[in-house]
């Protein structure tokens, strides 16, 4: 699948770079979305470009802190979830600007 990535800070048209990765598998209590739609906020802008950051993962990593999707794949415990369409934030707040993102089922709605 394929996810905007950063390897360095900056400027995002200068260090967001289109791959493929691995696509995620969900563990327990978490959801995969499928992303129809992502948010661009301040928080993933200061991030990106290695400023102020309320959400600090190491290089490289996806940006994306919200996402709306249909939920295509779940873990145990999640199963409720299979085929709805949601809106949720991603586990660990980030890795939304993919094809598909986990996230934990109680970030959903």
């Amino acid at each position: 699948m394929r996810a905007w990535r950063v390897h360095e800070y900056g400027r995002a048209t200068s260090v967001m770079r289109l791959e493929e990765i691995d696509e995620p598998v969900p563990g327990l209590g978490e959801i995969r979305v499928r992303t129809t739609a992502v948010t661009l906020n301040f928080n993933d802008g200061d991030g990106i470009e290695g400023r102020y950051r309320t959400v600090a993962p190491t290089l490289p990593f996806t940006p994306g802190m919200e996402v709306v999707g249909v939920v295509d794949a779940t873990g145990p415990g999640a199963e409720r979830w299979a085929g709805r369409r949601v809106a949720a934030i991603p586990s660990m707040a980030y890795g939304g600007y993919a094809e598909a993102v986990l996230c934990s089922s109680k970030s959903a709605f």
